[in-house]
């Protein structure tokens, strides 16, 4: 059984598609995070004007928007080494090529000048 990733089928079928497939593919995971961290900012704000400025209440508040902050960022950084990784790759597997077509063409040419002496 095959999953079909080529139609958008939304956040479930995002949140489903990354958990059958191997390895990190998580968007829909991460905007679901993000759409709980919302809800939870939300709710304590609520909390925060019903119990008139409750320092604990506050407190959690702030906390939760540093923990909020500090997951964008981790995620902004491993997007970055993807991108950075992706390009070396793409850089060592260019001077690969090149390299091995350079040994090709020499042995080549080696060749052809020990075929010409004889």
């Amino acid at each position: 059984m095959e999953l079909d990733t080529s139609t958008e089928g939304g956040l479930v079928n995002d949140i489903i598609t990354s958990i059958m497939t191997p390895g990190y593919t998580a968007t829909g995971v991460i905007q679901a995070m993000f759409y709980a961290f919302y809800a939870l900012f939300a709710t304590l704000t609520i909390m925060v004007i019903i119990t008139g400025g409750n320092p604990h209440v506050i407190a959690l508040l702030l906390l939760s928007v540093c923990l909020f902050i500090a997951i964008r960022w981790f995620l902004a950084e491993l997007d970055n080494i993807k991108r950075q990784n992706g390009e070396t790759t793409k850089d060592r597997d260019a001077s690969a090529i090149s390299t091995s077509f350079k040994k090709k063409s020499k042995k080549t040419s080696k060749k052809g000048k020990k075929q010409a002496k004889k």
